[in-house]
C-alpha cells in the first residue's frame, strides 16, 4: 500500500514536471489576424506566435496597411518571445506590408517573417533597451507589374523615417534582396544592427556608436533631393565598430531593382540615381572584407559622364579603416585626422586615382607628438606632397609637422609632429588664472591649429571667457533683473486720486536684450494696491518667457555659441509711506521673490565636429530694497531725487552639463557648484512726473547703480578640475524709464512705458530695452 502511494506521487510529480516543461518550450496559442483586424498594440507574455493574412488580390502581390500605414507596438513581460508570420492569400506570391512605425519594448524578442517588402512609409522603427527585433524577408521575386516597389524582396525606409536602436538592443534584417534606408538611423552604445541583403543602400543618415554589421554590396549614396539636385548620404561612426562583408561604394551610381524596367530602360519602381557619400569615423573601427571605391555621383549622360555631380569624402579621425583595396576616384577626398590624440589609419592598398589637388588631406590638429604611420599597405597613384597630398595644421608657433616622403616627393604614408613644450610653458605662465583654466580645458589640440600664435590663442581665450560669463552668470541675473524691473509700482495714480483707495493694474511685458546677450522676452504682470492714509501697500505677480543667445564673438581658432530659453516668475510686495507735514519725504520698502528656470545649450567647435552641451537649472533671488526720495513740486512738474539700497540673496543649486555626444573630446563639460551669495548695491537717481492737462501725464526716471560686494564668487569647474571665477554679474549700470498715462475717467487709466538699462565698465556689456502696456483701474 505504501509502495503504491509512493509510485502514485512519483508519477504525479513526473507528469507535473512534464507539463511545466512543455509549457515553457511550446508557444502559447497564437492568433490568426487578417489585414483589416491586425491590432496596433500587442502585449506578449511568454512565447506567442501570430499570423496575419494580407488582403485578397490578383497577380503576384497583395498588401497589408496600404493607404493606412498603421503602426505596430509590441511589448511584454521580460524574456517573452513574439513571432508574426505574414501569410499570402491563395495564388499570391508576395505581400507588401506598409507601416507607419514599429516599436518594440519590454526586454522581449520579436520576429516578423515571410514579408516580401516591408515598407516603413512614415514614423520610425524604435527598439528599446534589452530588446531585439528580427525581420526575416521572403527573399523571392515577383512580377514587378503587380508591385509598388519592384519585383525583388525589400526592406525599405522612406525619407523622413527613423531607425532607432536604444542602449543594448539588437535589430536584424535578413534574407531580402534589397535593404534600402533613406531616413535617419541611430545606433546607441552596446547595440547591434545587422542587415543582410544582396544590395544594401544607405541613402540618408546613419550614426553608429555601437555595432553595425552589413553583409552584401553596400552603397553609401545619397538619394535624389529634387529633379535637379542629387543627394549625399552620411555615415558617421563614433567609437563604434562597423563590419562589412562585401564591397563598399561611397558615392557614385546606385544599384537598383531592374525588374520593373521598360524595355531594359527606365525603372518605374526603383529609378536609377547617383549621388555623393560621406563616411566619417571618429575612433572605433571599420573593417571591409572587400574593396572600397569612393567617387562622385550624379545623373548619367547618354554620351558618358555625369551631370549634377555630388562629391564624396572619407574622414578617418583616430579610427582604423581596413579593406583589401581603397580606390579614391575623381570627386572624392580622403582625410586623416586626430581624435583622442590618435591619428586615423588605413590598413590595405590605397590607390589615389583622383588627380585633383588636395585629394588626400592629413589634418594633424590634436594629435600627440611623434611619428604616425597612417598607411599600412601599398600606396599608389597620385601621391605627390603639396599637390595631391596636403598637410593641414601642425605648423604653428608651438608645433612643427612634416610628411614622410621618398626622393621623388611622393608621400610614404607617415607624418611626424613635434611640440615645443618650452614655448607652451612660457605662454601659460603669462596668462591669468581664468585664462590658464580655459586653455587647459582644450588640451594640446589648440597649439596645433593653423594660426595658433600667442596673440590668437590669448584673444580666443578672452572671448571664450566672456562667452561663459554671459551664459552662466549674466543670462540668469539678466532675466531676474528684467522681471524685477517690470514689477515696480508707481503710486502717482493713487496719490492723484482724491476718492479711490484701491487700484488694480495689468501690464503686458515685452522687450529685448542686446550687447553680450541677444534675445527677447515677453509676459504679463498683474497687481493690486491699497492706500491707508499716508501708506500705500502694493503687491503683484509677473510671468515672463525669454529667449537669449550669446552675441557673435570674434574668434580666430575656435567657435562657441549658446542659446538659453527661460520661464521666469516674480512676486513683489511694496510698502510706501510719506513723512513730513506735506508728505514729500518718501520711504519705499520692497520685498520680492524671483525665480528663473533656464534651459541652456552651448556648442563648441575646435577644428572638428561641434561638441554640444546642455543644462537645466534655476536661479532664485530674495530681494529687499530700501528707497528714500524727496518730492519737489513745481506746478505741473514734480521731481523726486532718490537713493536706493539694493540687497538680495541669490541661490543657484549645483548642476552639471550633459555632453552630446558624451564620448567626444572637443571640449570639456562644465559643472557649477552650489551658489549662495548676498549682493549689495547702491543707486542714486531721480524720478519726474509731468502733468499735461487734467488727464494726461508723462513720467521719467534715471538711476545710476553701483555694485558694492558679493559674499561669494561664482565658479565654473571643467571636467579636469580646473575652474574659472567671476566676482559679480556687473560692476555698474544706468537705467532710464520713460512713460505716459492717459486717464479715461476717474477709474480707468491706460499707459505705456519704455525701459532701457545698460551695464557700464564691463567687458560683457548688456543693454535691456522694453515697452510695456499698462491698464489700471481704481475703485
Amino acid at each position: 500500500m505504501i509502495k503504491q502511494k509512493y509510485m502514485t506521487r512519483l508519477h504525479t510529480s513526473i507528469l507535473n514536471h512534464f507539463i511545466v516543461g512543455l509549457a515553457l518550450i511550446c508557444p502559447l496559442f497564437g492568433t490568426d489576424y487578417t489585414y483589416y483586424n491586425m491590432p496596433q498594440s500587442i502585449f506578449v507574455n511568454g512565447n506567442v506566435q501570430d499570423t496575419v493574412t494580407a488582403s485578397p488580390g490578383n497577380g503576384d502581390m497583395t498588401t497589408i496597411g496600404s493607404g493606412r500605414n498603421p503602426s505596430l507596438n509590441i511589448s511584454g513581460s521580460n524574456n517573452s518571445i513574439y513571432s508574426l508570420q505574414v501569410k499570402s492569400p491563395t495564388n499570391v506570391n508576395g505581400v507588401t506590408y506598409y507601416l507607419g512605425g514599429i516599436s518594440v519594448n519590454g526586454n522581449i524578442s520579436a520576429t516578423i517573417s515571410n514579408v516580401h517588402t516591408l515598407s516603413l512609409e512614415t514614423g520610425s522603427i524604435s527598439v528599446g533597451s534589452g530588446t531585439s527585433l528580427h525581420v526575416f524577408s521572403s527573399g523571392n521575386r515577383i512580377n514587378a507589374q503587380s508591385s509598388d516597389y519592384g519585383g525583388e524582396s525589400k526592406v525599405r525606409f522612406s525619407k523622413s523615417t527613423r531607425l532607432t536602436l536604444n542602449h543594448n538592443s539588437n535589430v536584424k534584417f535578413t534574407n531580402a534582396t534589397f535593404f534600402i534606408h533613406d531616413g535617419v538611423g541611430n545606433i546607441a552604445n552596446q547595440s547591434t544592427l545587422e542587415a543582410q541583403a544582396i544590395t544594401i543602400r544607405l541613402q540618408g543618415e546613419l550614426n553608429n556608436r555601437g555595432n553595425l554589421k552589413l553583409t552584401g554590396e553596400v552603397y553609401n549614396i545619397g538619394s535624389q533631393i529634387n529633379i535637379s539636385t542629387n543627394g549625399i548620404s552620411n555615415m558617421t561612426n563614433i567609437n563604434g565598430t562597423i563590419t562589412i562583408n562585401g564591397n563598399l561604394y561611397n558615392g557614385g551610381q546606385a544599384k537598383v531593382d531592374t525588374t520593373g524596367s521598360i524595355f531594359g530602360g527606365f525603372n518605374v519602381f526603383d529609378p536609377q540615381f547617383g549621388g555623393g557619400g560621406n563616411i566619417t569615423l571618429y575612433g572605433g573601427s571599420m573593417n571591409v572584407m572587400g574593396n572600397i571605391i569612393s567617387s562622385q555621383g550624379g545623373d548619367l549622360l547618354n554620351g558618358g559622364g555625369i551631370s549634377n555631380a555630388r562629391n564624396s569624402s572619407i574622414g578617418i579621425y583616430g579610427a582604423t579603416l581596413t579593406a583589401n583595396n581603397l580606390t579614391n576616384k575623381i570627386g572624392s577626398s580622403i582625410i586623416f585626422g586626430a581624435y583622442n590624440d590618435d591619428v586615423g589609419k588605413f590598413t590595405g592598398a590605397l590607390n589615389n586615382e583622383n588627380s585633383q589637388n588636395a585629394s588626400i588631406i592629413i589634418d594633424i590638429a590634436g594629435a600627440k607628438a611623434g611619428t604616425h604611420q597612417i598607411i599600412n599597405g601599398n600606396l599608389s597613384g597620385n601621391i605627390t606632397i603639396g599637390t595631391h597630398v596636403q598637410l593641414n595644421n601642425g605648423n604653428t608657433e608651438f608645433a612643427s609637422t612634416s610628411l614622410g616622403s621618398n626622393n621623388n616627393n611622393q608621400w610614404n604614408g607617415s607624418v611626424t609632429l613635434s611640440i615645443n613644450e618650452q614655448a607652451i610653458k612660457s605662454f601659460k605662465s603669462s596668462l591669468n588664472a581664468n585664462s590658464q583654466a580655459i586653455l587647459s580645458s582644450f588640451g594640446d589640440r589648440i597649439y596645433t591649429l593653423q594660426g595658433a600664435t600667442r596673440i590668437n590663442i590669448a584673444k580666443d581665450i578672452k572671448e571664450f571667457n566672456k562667452n561663459l560669463q554671459s551664459q552662466f552668470l549674466l543670462t540668469p541675473f539678466s532675466l531676474i533683473d528684467t522681471i524685477k524691473s517690470n514689477t515696480k509700482f508707481d503710486p502717482t495714480i493713487v496719490l492723484q486720486s482724491a476718492t479711490s483707495s484701491f487700484i488694480s493694474d495689468v501690464n503686458a511685458i515685452g522687450g529685448g536684450v542686446a550687447g553680450s546677450l541677444v534675445g527677447g522676452f515677453g509676459g504679463i504682470k498683474a497687481g493690486f494696491g491699497y492706500r491707508l492714509g499716508n501708506i500705500i501697500l502694493y503687491s503683484n505677480i509677473a510671468y515672463m518667457y525669454g529667449s537669449m543667445q550669446g552675441a557673435k564673438n570674434d574668434f580666430v581658432l575656435l567657435d562657441s555659441e549658446f542659446l538659453a530659453q527661460s520661464h521666469s516668475i516674480g512676486l513683489n510686495a511694496n510698502a510706501k509711506t510719506y513723512f513730513l507735514t506735506d508728505g514729500k519725504l518718501e520711504l519705499d520698502i520692497g520685498l520680492g521673490y524671483f525665480v528663473s528656470l533656464i534651459d541652456s545649450n552651448r556648442n563648441v567647435k575646435l577644428n572638428s565636429p561641434t561638441q554640444s552641451f546642455g543644462s537645466n537649472y534655476g536661479v532664485h533671488q530674495f530681494s529687499l530694497d530700501l528707497t528714500t526720495a524727496y518730492r519737489i513740486e513745481m506746478g505741473v512738474l514734480s521731481i523726486s531725487p532718490r537713493v536706493k539700497l539694493i540687497q538680495s540673496y541669490n541661490i543657484i543649486s549645483g548642476f552639471s552639463e550633459n555632453a552630446n555626444p558624451s564620448n567626444n573630446n572637443i571640449a570639456q563639460s562644465i559643472s557649477v557648484p552650489q551658489y549662495n551669495a548676498y549682493y549689495m548695491s547702491i543707486a542714486i537717481g531721480s524720478g519726474a512726473n509731468w502733468r499735461l492737462g487734467s488727464n494726461k501725464y508723462i513720467t521719467f526716471g534715471l538711476d545710476y547703480e553701483h555694485f558694492l560686494f558679493s559674499t561669494q564668487d561664482f565658479h565654473l569647474i571643467f571636467q579636469n578640475g580646473e575652474r574659472i571665477s567671476f566676482s559679480s554679474p556687473y560692476t555698474s549700470r544706468i537705467g532710464v524709464v520713460i512713460g505716459g498715462r492717459f486717464d479715461i475717467n476717474n477709474n480707468i487709466s491706460l499707459g505705456i512705458e519704455g525701459i532701457f538699462k545698460t551695464t557700464i565698465n564691463d567687458d560683457t556689456n548688456i543693454y535691456y530695452y522694453g515697452v510695456n502696456g499698462v491698464f489700471s483701474y481704481l475703485f
